[in-house]
């Protein structure tokens, strides 16, 4: 119904005095939009579980109705990722990174327990491979390219900025949806970037939100469903 008032309004803009219809249109605009938000469903908010070495753990949250509402945490070691969700442990994973992280994942080396040492980039595709099992996998990163690139200048590394994006983008597309070697679909890792802290802990809130409320809410399931997709997690 929304979608179609939306249709009309712009089949009448052309229509209309041009001098009266933009503060009709602006108007109109609003009262939709108002009703979008009004109409949107209510998400279930699960508890989240974080990784028991996560140091600094993300507070995930999601609008609900113009407020915040946060996600309960659960401290549970991990083997692959970060976060999830009781319910979700088996479909859905989230691998968090800060911008220094990143760095360090890409170009540096750890020294394992026989004192070998190894390029943290071959864990970080390793981890990136553990991680595309899933249904639903994600790479979230606290920083866009451009916070990257100045952290990479900044602190006079002797690595060139823009290889080092190109390096994280290439992973992410090496490691997305594909398919395997016995023909079947792997969903992959959706490879995220976040403009600061707080939006990449509202993606991880909603995220894990919106499995939770299609895992636990049969009408949500059944719409979900009628759009054509296939989730495994949905409730039956």
């Amino acid at each position: 119904m929304i979608r179609r008032a939306r249709e009309l309004l712009e089949w009448l803009r052309p229509q209309a005095p041009a001098e009266a219809f933009p503060a009709v249109l602006s108007i109109a605009e609003q009262a939709l939009d108002a009703a979008e938000v009004a109409l949107a469903p209510d998400y279930d908010v699960p508890s989240v579980v974080v990784d028991t070495r996560e140091q600094r753990p993300f507070a995930p949250f999601i609008w609900q109705k113009g407020k915040r509402e946060y996600l309960t945490p659960e401290r549970l070691c991990l083997e692959e990722g970060d976060y999830s969700s009781p319910l979700l442990l088996d479909h859905v994973r989230i691998e968090r990174k800060s911008i220094p992280d990143l760095y360090g994942s890409l170009f540096g080396t750890s020294v394992d327990a026989l004192g070998e040492s190894a390029p943290n980039q071959e864990r970080l595709r390793a981890e990136f491979l553990r991680l595309s099992k899933y249904p639903r996998a994600y790479f979230v990163i606290e920083g866009l390219p451009r916070d990257l690139y100045e952290y990479i200048v900044q602190s006079n590394r002797r690595v060139d900025p823009t290889a080092a994006i190109q390096l994280v983008e290439s992973m992410g597309f090496d490691y997305g949806p594909r398919e395997s070697e016995d023909g079947k679909f792997l969903p992959g890792v959706v490879l995220r970037w976040n403009r600061n802290r707080e939006a990449a802990e509202w993606f991880v809130g909603h995220i894990l939100s919106r499995a939770y409320t299609q895992a636990t809410n049969a009408t949500e399931a059944k719409k979900s469903r009628k759009r054509g997709l296939s989730l495994p997690w949905a409730k039956q």
